[in-house]
């Protein structure tokens, strides 16, 4: 058991150290993975929003954009042009599915609403 704890702590030690050297390299590994982990909190946090009309929707995408565009400018100005590049696909990637995710949960919410209010209508 002990062995095997120590055996999973030297692994640990090596990746740290992986990592750490990974990042001395490549300057830009560290902004890299910040802009990306907030870019999916982002992501994450739209997500949860229900019930949008299609303008509210438009806008809550063109505010995702304006954060991750803000975050270029904030850790982005010395980053390679290949990480700029792969940051920037990743982030329409993830506008083009919040506002999929947005446009059909906001359309299941119309048809819900509308169905709510025949049985409403009905139960009279």
């Amino acid at each position: 058991m002990e062995r095997q704890l120590l055996s999973g702590l030297e692994e640990l030690a090596k990746k740290l150290k992986s990592m750490q050297d990974i990042e001395a390299q490549n300057p830009d590994y560290r902004y890299f993975f910040q802009i990306k982990f907030e870019i999916q909190k982002n992501f994450d946090e739209l997500i949860l929003t229900k019930g949008l009309s299609e303008e509210e929707i438009g806008q809550k995408i063109n505010d995702f954009r304006k954060k991750a565009g803000f975050l270029f400018l904030k850790y982005g100005r010395s980053m390679s042009a290949k990480s700029k590049a792969e940051l920037g696909r990743f982030s329409e990637l993830k506008a083009k599915e919040l506002e999929k995710f947005l446009l059909e949960e906001s359309k299941k919410g119309l048809f819900k609403s509308i169905g709510q209010k025949v049985r409403e209508i009905l139960n009279k």
